[in-house]
């Protein structure tokens, strides 16, 4: 009986253990389809931010506008390792952290934490138009209307660049992540499963052993 139970368990873990490599084949075409939507993303918010503040642009010229498109195109020709720096965060993973019982991976939307490492990726594009003053990436009170591109939990804490307002996730970043979501769920019930065959060997075992006294 024992090695029944044995051979299950063993067979159950090397079947989640192929959902885990599943769900990290899944969480890299993840990345790979954000690439485009940040380079786009960027692209459409430095032109709206330089338009939205036509005077500012005026102020520095020409020649600075020319330098100031040129740090944005080489930081949209860095979206690769930008992404990579943020959503290679293991944290923000079900199969690559320990708290594998987490709700926000259900409902079919992208949880907080994944969409808060996409902000933090727009939040450099702040960090190049702040040089100039179209972006406010402290927490000083100055003289912008918007809100700050900052995240501060108080003033012991580093100040990080992070995009402050709602974002849209295109719908092929939201299909690929489903597709997380459902390996997720495939993994808790192979993870019960051995749970509930292990808990039942060693009641097996104990019974086992005290009708042998």
């Amino acid at each position: 009986m024992t090695e029944n139970y044995e051979t299950s368990i063993l067979n159950y873990e090397s079947v989640l253990s192929e959902i885990i490599n599943k769900m990290e084949e899944v969480r890299i075409r993840f990345k790979r389809a954000a690439v485009p939507y940040v380079k786009e993303w960027m692209g459409h918010t430095a032109r709206n931010e330089i338009k939205e503040n036509a005077e500012l642009a005026e102020k520095i010229g020409e020649k600075r506008l020319k330098e100031l498109k040129s740090e944005v195109n080489a930081l949209i020709e860095s979206a690769v390792s930008i992404v990579d720096v943020h959503l290679d965060n293991n944290s923000i993973w079900w199969h690559l952290n320990d708290q594998q019982d987490r709700s926000y991976y259900e409902n079919n939307r992208i949880p907080d934490d994944i969409e808060k490492a996409i902000k933090y990726i727009f939040g450099q594009l702040g960090v190049v138009l702040s040089k100039d003053g179209f972006i406010n990436v402290s927490s000083a009170i100055g003289q912008h209307k918007y809100k700050a591109w900052i995240e501060s939990g108080n003033k012991y804490l580093d100040e990080k660049p992070i995009f402050p307002y709602a974002i849209v996730i295109p719908q092929d970043m939201k299909t690929i992540f489903i597709e997380y979501q459902t390996l997720i769920r495939s993994a808790q019930e192979k993870i019960k499963t051995i749970e509930a065959l292990k808990k039942e060997q060693k009641q097996t075992k104990v019974a086992a052993l005290w009708d042998s006294l």
